[in-house]
C-alpha cells in the first residue's frame, strides 16, 4: 500500500476522484504491458500520464490524437528516441476549431533503468505556446516519472507547470496503469487507465479532451499494437467522471532507423 502526504499543495478535488485514485494506488503489481507509445502530452506514456520509459532506441514515432465530436480536433505528434533509447525529443500541435492552433515541444531523459521489467525513472518537460482569440501565452512543465512492471505496467509522475495563468501552490500528479490482455505474433491488446490533476496542456478557457478547467481527470481506454507493435492505436474516453467526458482516438507508427 502506498500512502503519501504533501502539505499545502492542491493535488485533486472531489471525494469520488480520491476514491478512484486510492483504488489505482492499491492495485497489486505483478506482468508485461502494451508497447510504449506517445501520450496526449507529447511524451511517451499513457493517455495524459508520461511514463518512466522512452521509445525504443533509434525510433521515430509519427501519429496523431483525435478528439471525436461534432467538430473533430487534431493533435498531431512526433517523437524521436536516440542515445541507446535514453533520450526522447518530440513536438506537435493542437488544432481545435474555433480556437487558434497551439504548439508544443517536449523532451525526456531516462535517468535509471533496472533491466528486466524493473524500475525506470525519467526526467522530462515541455514548452507550450498557446493562443486563442488574439490572446497568447506560454507555459512549461517539468516532471519526474516512475514506471515498473507487475500485474500491470504502472506509471507515476510528479511535476510542476510554470508560466502564465498558473498557481504557485499547485503541483502536477498523475498515475496510470497499462495491462496487456492478449499478445501474439500479430500484436497486442490491452487496457489503459490514468488519473491526472492537470490538463494535457494549459489553456485559458474551454479545451476539449482535457477535462476543461476541472482538476482531477480520470480516463480509460484500450490500446492495440498491430503488426508486432509497428502500429499503435488507442481508443479512450477522457474525464469519465464529469460532464466534459469525451471520446479520443490515436494512431501512430514506429519507424526504426
Amino acid at each position: 500500500m502506498i500512502i503519501f502526504y504533501i502539505s499545502n499543495f492542491k493535488i485533486f478535488g472531489g471525494n469520488m476522484k480520491k476514491i478512484l485514485l486510492a483504488l489505482i494506488l492499491l492495485i497489486p503489481v505483478w506482468t508485461m504491458a502494451a508497447e510504449t507509445t506517445v501520450s496526449m502530452t507529447g511524451s511517451s506514456g499513457l493517455i495524459a500520464v508520461p511514463s518512466g520509459d522512452t521509445l525504443s532506441d533509434n525510433t521515430v514515432y509519427l501519429g496523431s490524437w483525435m478528439l471525436l465530436a461534432n467538430e473533430t480536433g487534431y493533435l498531431p505528434r512526433f517523437a524521436v528516441s536516440i542515445l541507446q533509447g535514453r533520450f526522447e525529443i518530440g513536438g506537435g500541435g493542437d488544432i481545435q476549431h474555433p480556437n487558434d492552433p497551439s504548439w508544443l515541444i517536449n523532451a525526456k531523459y531516462k535517468l535509471y533503468d533496472d533491466k528486466g521489467g524493473g524500475l525506470r525513472v525519467s526526467f522530462g518537460g515541455d514548452y507550450q505556446h498557446n493562443s486563442n482569440a488574439n490572446l497568447s501565452w506560454d507555459n512549461g512543465q517539468l516532471f519526474l516519472a516512475f514506471t515498473w512492471e507487475g500485474w500491470a505496467k504502472t506509471s507515476v509522475m510528479f511535476g510542476k507547470t510554470f508560466g502564465d495563468f498558473t498557481e504557485k501552490n499547485n503541483i502536477d500528479f498523475g498515475i496510470g496503469v497499462e495491462r496487456t490482455l492478449w499478445s501474439g505474433g500479430f500484436g497486442s491488446f490491452g487496457l489503459i487507465l490514468d488519473f491526472v490533476n492537470y490538463e494535457y496542456r494549459l489553456h485559458k478557457g474551454s479545451i476539449r479532451g482535457a477535462g476543461e478547467t476541472q482538476r482531477g481527470i480520470f480516463s480509460a481506454g484500450i490500446r492495440l499494437g498491430l503488426f508486432k507493435n509497428l502500429i499503435n492505436v488507442d481508443f479512450a474516453s477522457t474525464d469519465l467522471l464529469d460532464a466534459s467526458r469525451e471520446f479520443v482516438f490515436s494512431a501512430g507508427i514506429d519507424l526504426h532507423f
